[in-house]
């Protein structure tokens, strides 16, 4: 059930929870559509992570943190390696410089 004081990401981690029972349940031919809506769910969740990194990075906030820069913050709290860290990061700016991209890549026609 979905509660008003839900935000979206909560309402997205509650789907995800109840993903794998439901993909198990899906007949073998279906696997192919759950694969390629799997891939769009991830595109758009890149892009809104990659807005989301440029505006905090922006902003600075991974000071309050005690972090001198992105790749150290996203290194510990997104788990990701140094090179991965820095990866998304390259993504952030590079989608802030190509607007038409960050704008296919939200809705999901490029990856």
């Amino acid at each position: 059930m979905c509660r008003s004081s839900e935000s979206p990401l909560d309402r997205i981690m509650s789907g995800l929870r109840d993903l794998p029972g439901w993909v198990a349940e899906q007949p073998a031919g279906q696997i192919g559509h759950v694969i390629i809506k799997s891939r769009e769910i991830i595109d758009r969740t890149e892009a809104l992570a990659a807005d989301a990194t440029r505006r905090f990075e922006k902003a600075g906030g991974y000071k309050a943190d005690g972090f001198v820069g992105m790749i150290s913050w996203l290194r510990v709290n997104g788990k990701l390696s140094g090179p991965a860290a820095a990866e998304r990061i390259e993504v952030a700016h590079q989608l802030n410089e190509l607007p038409r991209n960050e704008e296919a890549l939200a809705r999901g026609e490029i990856g």
